[in-house]
């Protein structure tokens, strides 16, 4: 029975996916061409693919899973497991209590009853999938995922069904999780994106009050999470100029052509006579608008202007080196972050320095 859909695919076919050619101009050097699946998941497929995966890991046991979903997961496989063995060791305990007599009635008493015996068995075992299939799911409340902790090999995991509900492009999900792939296998020292206690009290001291209430701004806020949304609009960029940018002013004409984030960062811009370069009749549109919505909310998550101003040009900024050193060329991207300005941002929000070797694993 196939419950899903698997599709094998490549980094430098993805990019070209998302640039229309690879590699993107005005880079040179090809990225490696890292290797995944694409799996399309619907209905029960999905419930079957998450139960598939974890099971591969529950035999680390619980102190080795990072990852809270799946530790509930295993917890409660772990309840099921100690439930039905319970009552088999009761039923065998009670009947090794008894005398001979009495074991040689119940086995004649066991033979009459057994088709109702059978019935009971039948109904403890669907009892036991019934409470498996209840299981938390990992990724349900997901258009997509990438999770390494879940699988032996790289695959990217999309939901057609509730993408085309969602009104979103199938195409924008799956770049996003790509880059997400690529993080994962490529800045193999990043540890600032775990959404873990030291991320939240390096974002305590600069948010506003109602985003240090809510999990969705840490989430959103979460380094990955921001270059994958940054990513769109920089792919979205290349497809209607034909070229990456290449210094810090490039980058903010990039932001402030955008037309989702164009007019909020132009008016926070213009609050700190930033100076603005030139950028009318370099208008775009994004392929997916979103991920470029998603990053305009998140400038809003600050007490006042002034650090969504240094999210924008000293955090933001940083993170178009960290796409260019994920589409294969860290010379390129090591040339434009000397061109910013100032990066001091980016690192007291993600304790990592702004030059592409303290990054990647290369």
């Amino acid at each position: 029975m196939n419950l899903y859909k698997k599709f094998p695919a490549g980094s430098q076919d993805q990019f070209l996916k998302d640039f229309g050619e690879f590699p993107p101009k005005p880079l040179t050097t090809e990225a490696s061409n890292h290797t995944f699946d694409v799996i399309y998941l619907s209905g029960f497929g999905m419930k079957y693919y998450s139960l598939s995966r974890s099971f591969r890991i529950f035999n680390s046991g619980a102190s080795d899973i990072k990852d809270e979903n799946l530790r509930g997961m295993y917890e409660e496989v772990q309840r099921i497991k100690h439930d039905v063995k319970a009552s088999f060791f009761n039923v065998f305990s009670s009947f090794k209590s008894i005398n001979l007599i009495q074991k040689i009635g119940t086995i004649f008493l066991l033979t009459l009853v057994s088709p109702f015996l059978l019935l009971i068995f039948l109904f403890l075992l669907l009892n036991a999938v019934y409470r498996m299939y209840r299981v938390p799911t990992i990724g349900t409340e997901s258009l997509g995922f990438f999770s390494p902790a879940m699988q032996q090999k790289s695959e990217i995991v999309v939901r057609p069904k509730a993408i085309r509900k969602a009104r979103i492009s199938l195409d924008a999900i799956i770049s996003h999780e790509h880059i997400h792939l690529l993080q994962h296998r490529i800045f193999l020292n990043r540890k600032s994106d775990l959404l873990g206690l030291k991320f939240k009290e390096n974002l305590k001291g600069f948010l506003n009050e109602s985003a240090l209430q809510s999990e969705e701004a840490f989430y959103y806020l979460s380094l990955n999470e921001v270059e994958a949304r940054l990513h769109e609009v920089v792919l979205s960029h290349y497809r209607a100029h034909g070229n990456l940018p290449s210094d810090y002013q490039d980058f903010l004409v990039m932001i402030l052509s955008c037309d989702v984030l164009g007019e909020p960062v132009s008016r926070i811009l213009s609050k700190y006579d930033v100076t603005a370069p030139e950028y009318v009749g370099r208008e775009y549109s994004l392929r997916e608008f979103v991920p470029a919505e998603d990053l305009a909310i998140m400038l809003g998550y600050f007490p006042d202007f002034s650090y969504a101003k240094r999210f924008v040009c000293e955090a933001l900024s940083v993170m178009y080196g960290n796409l260019l050193i994920l589409y294969g060329d860290s010379d390129k991207a090591f040339e434009y972050l000397k061109t910013i300005e100032c990066s001091d941002f980016y690192t007291q929000l993600y304790g990592e320095h702004s030059i592409p070797k303290d990054r990647s694993g290369a």
